[in-house]
C-alpha cells in the first residue's frame, strides 16, 4: 500500500473521529484540557499582524519574535471558551477570535459556510496567517493534499512564527515521507524564533522531536525534549514522549523515576501510573506493578466503557495484557487466562461498535 493511500486512510479515520467527539461532546460541560493532552502556554501579547510595531522593524521581523501560537480544541465548548478567553484579553486579537469562531463551523458540518466568511474575511485582512492555516484545514478535511500545503505555505509567509502552521506542514512533510523537509523547517523556525521567547520554542522542539523520532534518531529527540522540559518542566506531554524514549531503550529505573515525579501534582495524567506499572514489572517488582495497573484500570473504568470510547480503549488494552502477564508470572494462571479472554470480549465489542458505526454512515 502506497503512502498516498495510507495517507488518505488516515485522514478519513481522523475525520469520523473529529465528527463522532464533536456530536457526543459537544455539551459537555468545560473542564480544561483533557487528560494525556499537553498543558496550554501562555500565549504571548502580540500586536496584529496587519499592525505591525512602529519601530521600524517589518511585520516579519516582529513576527519572529512573538510565535502566534493556537490550541486547537476539538471541542466546540473548549473553542468557545477560548474565545472569550481571548476576549478578556487587554488587547484582544481579532483573527484568533474569528479562527476559533471558524473551527466551531467546521466541527458542527458547516464547512461551506465557513469558507465563505474565510473567503469573505481574507479581503480586507490578506496578511492574517489564520486564514490560511483554517483553509488548509478545510483542505485537509476534503482530501486536496495540494491545496493544504500551498494554503500552509502561505501562513508562513505572512507569519513565519505561526507555530500551528510549521507543526501542520511539518507532520504532512513527515506522513507523506518527506522526513528531511520537515527537519529543515523546524530546525528553520528554531532559528528564527528568539530564544526568551520560550512559548514558541517550546511547541516546535516537540514537533521536532516528532520528527526525529520518526527518523530513528532517539537520542536527538531526547535532547529536544530535555530542551522543553528546561524552560517547561511540567509539561506532560513533552514528559510522555521522554518515558517512551526511555520505554523503547529499555531504561527502566528512568522510566519509573520519571513517572514517579509527575505522579505528585494531584491532577497529573493517568499515563504516569501505567508507565510506573510497566517499569515496576521489568525490574522484577510485581507488587508494585500489579498496585498500579489496578489502580490504573480502576482509573479507566471510571471515565466509560473501553469498549466503546476510542480514547480509553489503547490504554485499556496495553493495561490489561500487562495485568495479564503479572498474574502469569506469579502463579494465577486462571486469572491471566480469563483476562484475556475479558480483553478479547471488549476488542470484540469495539469492532462491532466501529463496523455498526460505518454502516449506519453509509
Amino acid at each position: 500500500m502506497n503512502s498516498t493511500v495510507l495517507r488518505h486512510l488516515a485522514l478519513t479515520i481522523k475525520l469520523a473521529l473529529c465528527i463522532f467527539i464533536s456530536f457526543w461532546q459537544i455539551n459537555t460541560p468545560a473542564q480544561g484540557q483533557t487528560k494525556g493532552s499537553a498543558k496550554p502556554e501562555k500565549v504571548v501579547e502580540r500586536k496584529p499582524l496587519d499592525k505591525p510595531e512602529k519601530t521600524g522593524k517589518t511585520a516579519k521581523e516582529t513576527s519572529l519574535r512573538y510565535p502566534l501560537i493556537i490550541i486547537t480544541h476539538k471541542k466546540t465548548n473548549l473553542l468557545l471558551e477560548e474565545i472569550q478567553k481571548e476576549k478578556r484579553r487587554e488587547k484582544p486579537r481579532q483573527q484568533v477570535i474569528f479562527y476559533y469562531s471558524q473551527r466551531i463551523l467546521m466541527f458542527n458540518h458547516r464547512i461551506e459556510e465557513a469558507k465563505k466568511t474565510i473567503a469573505a474575511k481574507l479581503i480586507t485582512n490578506p496578511n492574517w496567517p489564520l486564514l490560511y492555516l483554517l483553509q488548509a484545514e478545510i483542505a485537509e478535511l476534503e482530501f486536496r493534499e495540494e491545496d493544504q500545503v500551498r494554503y500552509l505555505k502561505k501562513a508562513l509567509e505572512a507569519d513565519p512564527a505561526c507555530v500551528s502552521a510549521v507543526d501542520s506542514l511539518s507532520q504532512y512533510y513527515s506522513e507523506s515521507g518527506h522526513t528531511q523537509e520537515a527537519l529543515a523547517l523546524l530546525k528553520s523556525t528554531l532559528n528564527n524564533i528568539s530564544p526568551e521567547r520560550s512559548a514558541g520554542r517550546i511547541e516546535t522542539l516537540k514537533n521536532l522531536a516528532k520528527v526525529q523520532l520518526y527518523l530513528k534518531d532517539a537520542a536527538g529527540a531526547e535532547a529536544s525534549l530535555k530542551e522543553v522540559l528546561k524552560m517547561s518542566p511540567d509539561d506532560e506531554l513533552a514528559v510522555l514522549r521522554l518515558i517512551r524514549i526511555y520505554e523503547m531503550q529499555g531504561r527502566w529505573k528512568e522510566v519509573y523515576a520519571l513517572a514517579n515525579e509527575h505522579l505528585k501534582p494531584s491532577k497529573a495524567d493517568d499515563l504516569f501510573i501505567l508507565y510506573r506499572a510497566k517499569a515496576s514489572f521489568n525490574l522484577g517488582d510485581l507488587k508494585k506493578a500489579e498496585l498500579d495497573v489496578n489502580s490504573f484500570l480502576n482509573r479507566i473504568m471510571e471515565k466509560g466503557d473501553p469498549a466503546f470510547d476510542v480514547s480509553l480503549n489503547f490504554d485499556y488494552e496495553d493495561a490489561t495484557k500487562l495485568r495479564a502477564k503479572i498474574y502469569e508470572q506469579t502463579g494465577r494462571q486462571g486469572l491471566a487466562k480469563a483476562e484475556r479472554e475479558h480483553l478479547k470480549s471488549s476488542q470484540k465489542q469495539t469492532y462491532k461498535r466501529v463496523m455498526f458505526r460505518q454502516k449506519e454512515e453509509k
